[in-house]
C-alpha cells in the first residue's frame, strides 16, 4: 500500500515557512509506517501512520464527531474549516484493518526569540480523535506514544495542548501521558 506514505497535504518534506516569522519550520524526519501494533483485543493490526489523502473523508468525520462533542449546540465548523486545520498540520492516523479508527494533528511553530534568547519550537496536540466504537482499547495512548518518538527528531522543546473545562477524562488522559497543567485560561461572554 505505497499510498499510505504520502501525506493529507503537499507540504515541503523537511519544512515550511512560518509565513509569520519567516523562518523555516524543522520538521522531523518522515519515517512512513513507523509502528505495527497488535490490537490484544481484536488480534488485529494497528498501524500508526501518516494520514495519506485517501483518509480525508475519515478524518472529517473524526474532527466532525470531536467538535460536535465539544461545542454541543454552538455550531459546528465547515468542512473547509476543517480542512484548513489539517493543513497546518502533521497528521498520524490510527489504521486497524485499512479503517481509520482514530487520529491526531500536530502542529509545530516557532516561538518568537525575545531579547538575548533564541527562538524555539514547539508543538502542539490540534486534535486526538477516536472512534466511539474503539475508544478505551489504546488507541489513543498510542497514537500519543507515536507523536511523541516521532517529535523527538525534530527540533521541538515540548508540546502543549488545550483541553475544555468539565473534560476530565481527556485530562486525565494526558496526565497520563505526562502533561501538566501549565496555565488556567478562563472566558466570560458577552
Amino acid at each position: 500500500m505505497p499510498e499510505s506514505l504520502v501525506p493529507v497535504v503537499n507540504l515541503a518534506q523537511h519544512g515550511r515557512h512560518d509565513a509569520g516569522a519567516g523562518r523555516k519550520i524543522s520538521r522531523p524526519a518522515r519515517t512512513g509506517v513507523s509502528a505495527i501494533l497488535n490490537d490484544v483485543k481484536a488480534q488485529n493490526a494497528l498501524w500508526i501512520r501518516e494520514a495519506a489523502p485517501r483518509d480525508q473523508i475519515a478524518l472529517l468525520e473524526l474532527l466532525r464527531k470531536l467538535h460536535r462533542a465539544e461545542r454541543g449546540e454552538r455550531g459546528e465548523p465547515s468542512d473547509n474549516d476543517l480542512l484548513r486545520d489539517i493543513e497546518r498540520s502533521e497528521i498520524f492516523v490510527a489504521d486497524l484493518d485499512d479503517v481509520v479508527i482514530g487520529m491526531a494533528a500536530i502542529e509545530l511553530f516557532d516561538e518568537p526569540a525575545y531579547q538575548g534568547a533564541e527562538p524555539r519550537q514547539r508543538a502542539c496536540v490540534m486534535a486526538i480523535a477516536v472512534a466511539a466504537t474503539h475508544r478505551r482499547q489504546g488507541v489513543a495512548t498510542r497514537l500519543m506514544q507515536h507523536v511523541m518518538d516521532w517529535l523527538k527528531t525534530s527540533d521541538a522543546v515540548s508540546i502543549g495542548l488545550f483541553v475544555r473545562a468539565g473534560n476530565e477524562s481527556a485530562r486525565g488522559f494526558y496526565q497520563k501521558m505526562g502533561f501538566e497543567v501549565e496555565a488556567l485560561a478562563m472566558q466570560r461572554l458577552l
